[in-house]
């Protein structure tokens, strides 16, 4: 680029050619210095980006309606962004858009800036791009939008996460990413405690899709809604009704999931919590006696099922944490249970099993996680016990 451009001219007919090439030297320049690895040193850091900028910004001053004046444009932005200058950045964007409408980089410029600003932690930022996507509406595609949704989940701005999913759901052609799109749906409007909503949206896809892969997410997902929507109900029949549905779940995921064991473990554990929320959610409601023993006996027998590890011994690492977290609940229930007796008999029944398994939880896991509590839950049952 130092030399006269002529020489690369030997007749009029390749002055095209030329022009085309130094064009593209200018870009590429631009793109080696920011491919050179980060130092670690910030002041030489800063000034390889900025040199950088200044060799697209040249790219652009040489051939502003060049091919590369899109490349250069996006790049210029996606620069300014990082140093910090979003205004600049979007000023620079939106030059894009209005000079090079039809231009890939034009159509993917916003949700590339939000990735950019998310990467560099500016979440915030990040997020005032999205809206501004799904504001201004545009032809983006289904897999920005999904990206989008993504993004805006681990950033727990549920509501714009719903909003992305959204537009799929509404996109042409968008066919392949439906499930994905409604599985993020109900995962954002349960973080947004939405909870009636986010199990429409996962009783809708398992409708739908209930014999394709994606089944076992959606099923997995409608364990975590259930904990959530037990707290919601408030008749016997419905909290039944939902822990059915629960236990449904886990027999579809560990039909199709080829560790049994662990998977079994860790699901059987969430139908137990399920069933703990129904019977706290009866006990609040000043239920019956009778009913709220009813639904903690149905906790007890759902920690019971989550104690088992099936051919798995106890102490593997992939469900020993599941069991003794069974265990421990299972001790806490009994306890209370033995509170909620009826007569002298079934109070001493519960203490007894608190005895009972608490020894057997020792004996197998000596150093397990929860050995003092164990313990204390032991000397508390012997203490009422007499013993």
């Amino acid at each position: 680029l130092e030399k006269p451009d002529s020489i690369y001219v030997a007749a009029t007919s390749e002055r095209q050619k030329a022009d085309s090439l130094c064009e593209g030297l200018y870009y590429l320049r631009g793109v080696c210095m920011q491919l050179i690895p980060v130092t670690g040193v910030e002041a030489k850091d800063k000034a390889i980006k900025q040199k950088a900028l200044a060799y697209f910004q040249e790219c652009l001053t040489k051939a502003p309606k060049g091919e590369n004046a899109p490349k250069a444009l996006l790049q210029i932005g996606t620069l300014q962004a990082a140093a910090g200058d979003i205004e600049a950045s979007r000023a620079t964007l939106a030059r894009l858009g209005k000079e090079f409408p039809e231009s890939s980089e034009a159509k993917n410029s916003v949700p590339l800036l939000a990735d950019s600003l998310f990467k560099m932690g500016m979440i915030g930022e990040a997020t005032n791009t999205y809206k501004q996507m799904f504001a201004t509406g545009g032809s983006y595609t289904p897999a920005q939008y999904q990206t989008a949704a993504e993004k805006l989940l681990d950033a727990k701005e549920n509501k714009l996460a719903v909003e992305a999913c959204d537009c799929i759901l509404k996109a042409k052609n968008a066919g392949p990413y439906l499930p994905k799109a409604m599985l993020l749906r109900a995962r954002a409007l349960l973080a947004d405690k939405q909870v009636k909503e986010a199990y429409k949206q996962v009783t809708a896809m398992l409708e739908k899709y209930g014999r394709s892969q994606v089944a076992v997410e959606a099923n997995l997902l409608l364990i975590d809604v259930a904990g959530a929507e037990i707290l919601l109900e408030t008749t016997p029949e419905g909290r039944n009704r939902i822990i059915s549905e629960a236990k449904k779940a886990v027999t579809f995921v560990t039909s199709h999931e080829k560790d049994n064991d662990a998977t079994a473990a860790r699901l059987n554990l969430a139908v137990a919590d399920v069933a703990r929320k129904a019977y706290e959610s009866t006990q609040k409601s000043n239920a019956d006696k009778q009913d709220v023993l009813n639904a903690q006996g149905a906790a007890l027998n759902a920690y019971r099922t989550a104690m088992f590890s099936g051919q798995t011994p106890k102490t593997d690492p992939r469900v020993t944490n599941y069991v003794q977290q069974a265990y421990l609940e299972y001790l806490r229930l009994s306890l209370a249970r033995a509170e909620l007796a009826l007569d002298k008999e079934d109070k001493a029944a519960s203490l007894q099993d608190v005895v009972d398994i608490g020894t057997e939880y020792l004996e197998t896991f000596p150093e397990g996680n929860h050995k003092a509590d164990v313990t204390n839950a032991i000397t508390t049952a012997k203490i009422s016990l007499g013993l």
